[in-house]
């Protein structure tokens, strides 16, 4: 294979592996929405469209802070916090945004904590 053939093929490669990466980003993303409660939710597709439309949109190109950021904002809060000790070694305004986007969940360890 001559050194044009083998590049082309390598950049497709690289394209192919990048649209896959991307894919498998936008359905953990739609993965962890759907876990948010309702309100929040509606609240990400009224104030964030931009955020809504690249989790949910039809377009190949998607810019990917948009991503970063929705995980940065929801993902870590609902996968690390699961006692109340958790909790409350975040820093105040963590604390608050677990309690308004994972309502449920913060119920759950304030009701196992009162019991104690």
């Amino acid at each position: 294979m001559d050194k044009e053939k083998l590049f082309f093929n390598a950049k497709i490669n690289l394209k192919n592996s990048t649209m896959n990466k991307t894919n498998a980003t936008v359905s953990k993303a739609r993965d962890l929405f759907q876990k948010l409660p309702i309100e929040t939710q509606k609240k990400i597709k009224n104030d964030a469209p931009e955020t809504y439309q690249a989790i949910f949109g039809k377009e190949l190109i998607i810019e990917t802070s948009i991503l970063e950021n929705f995980f940065d904002e929801y993902e870590p809060l609902n996968e690390k916090i699961k006692t109340f000790q958790d909790l409350e070694k975040l820093p105040l305004e963590k604390q608050l945004s677990f309690k308004e986007n994972f309502p449920k969940e913060y119920a759950e360890i304030m009701n196992t904590e009162s019991k104690k």
